[in-house]
């Protein structure tokens, strides 16, 4: 990992820490909505800075190790790398350098623009037939042809327009698993392959078209596919394979180690990031019958204990507190990807105000979701290379100006 290189060559001390609220590190028993009172963004800050303040590490002066007697960099990639951000906006003088891989710094609501990165990316034909199935869904859903609706949702295996419409986005998820060194094995060339590969012949860049794409999609999603949940920016990937029960009723206690409901209390409360449809006018590869209030009606299902009808999480409030796009900390590093299709929400975005500067550097690479972080997934890639290069330099750099008081 570059967190394991740079405390190889400047010698340091490589230490992870896990989120509250995420695996055993609970400071109440249970994931009850009662406990997540105290699961906020602010409580994730607060956490990095009081261990750096306080913990004694079992080595020699290990006691002696707090921000004022030796530089810690914080490290963090995907929303650990917008909490590196967010943490420095907060706590300026604690940690001595940042570098937030991916980092989601930016975070929104109606987050459509995360399919951007994969229409850009993806195999041409591939793009070419899944906007044009999508464009004949939407033309079909929006309209009254109860015929042709009721072909489509036979077509896909369900019963309402809405449900085909979301699980047209399944085999798009699977985008954020691919790596520089991802096979042609990977679930989205398999989908990809499925789409454009007649007998030996593949289709040029315009695709084969709306009829064969359609009928190819049906058969390659009723034959492979399997429910999943929305794909998140919460570090360790979640079990996308099976959708999370939802929880019609209230329980007396949600057990500990539960991924998917601590991360999707910040997406309710603080974060939003709903995966839909594109706004009219804008091309897309998903469906507009995608909106955010429907996928926020899960806050609902999941924790009836704190919402009755769907919420707007408080975006504005985390961008207003922790800068957003126009962040601007000192000795912080931003690492991100062209293909990574959360690219949108990192200071690396079209609409990011955010300049890179030599105390502020932006670098972005040809690589997908945090793949600088772990250095076998960039080594194939020498522009990702390049940005693990650049970030060990300044660090050589910003090591130099510390002293310890």
């Amino acid at each position: 990992t570059i967190n394991g290189v740079i405390a190889q060559k400047y010698g340091g001390a490589a230490i992870v820490l896990e989120h509250r609220f995420f695996g055993e590190s609970n400071p109440y028993p249970n994931l009850n909505v009662t406990s997540f009172q105290y699961h906020t963004i602010a409580q994730a800050i607060e956490d990095n800075v009081y261990f750096a303040k306080n913990v004694v590490l079992p080595q020699d002066n290990g006691d002696r190790v707090g921000p004022a007697k030796a530089p810690w960099i914080i490290i963090g990639g995907s929303y650990p790398g917008a909490l590196v951000s967010w943490t420095m906006a907060a706590h300026p003088d604690v940690f001595w350098i940042g570098y937030s891989s991916s980092g989601v710094v930016h975070v929104q609501i109606d987050f459509w623009q995360y399919y951007e990165p994969i229409r850009e990316n993806m195999p041409k034909n591939c793009s070419a037939d899944v906007e044009a199935v999508i464009n004949y869904v939407d033309e079909v859903f929006f309209g009254s042809n109860t015929t042709a609706q009721r072909e489509l949702q036979e077509l896909f295996g369900f019963l309402t327009d809405l449900e085909v419409a979301q699980a047209l986005r399944w085999d798009l998820w699977t985008w954020q698993d691919m790596q520089p060194n991802t096979g042609a094995g990977a679930a989205f060339y398999q989908f990809c392959d499925a789409l454009e590969i007649k007998g030996d012949v593949v289709a040029s860049a315009e695709g084969w078209g709306l009829d064969n794409a359609l009928k190819a999609w049906g058969s390659h999603f009723t034959g492979t596919a399997v429910t999943r949940t929305p794909p998140s920016p919460a570090g360790d990937p979640l079990n996308r394979e099976n959708l999370h029960p939802r929880e019609l009723y209230t329980r007396d206690d949600y057990p500990v180690d539960d991924a998917y409901r601590s991360w999707f209390w910040l997406v309710c409360n603080e974060v939003g990031f709903t995966l839909d449809g594109p706004p009219v006018g804008q091309g897309g590869i998903v469906s507009r019958l995608n909106v955010w209030q429907d996928n926020m009606r899960d806050c609902v299902t999941t924790y009836p204990e704190a919402f009755s009808d769907y919420p707007t999480p408080n975006v504005n409030r985390t961008n207003t507190l922790y800068g957003g796009w126009g962040v601007n900390n000192t000795r912080l590093f931003f690492a991100n990807g062209k293909r990574d299709p959360w690219r949108e929400a990192t200071v690396s975005a079209v609409n990011s105000t955010a300049v890179s500067t030599d105390v502020q550097p932006i670098r972005i690479s040809n690589g997908f979701h945090a793949s600088d972080l772990v250095m076998r997934l960039a080594a194939p890639d020498p522009t990702i290379v390049a940005v693990q290069d650049a970030f060990i330099a300044y660090v050589g750099s910003w090591l130099k100006d510390f002293a310890p008081s």
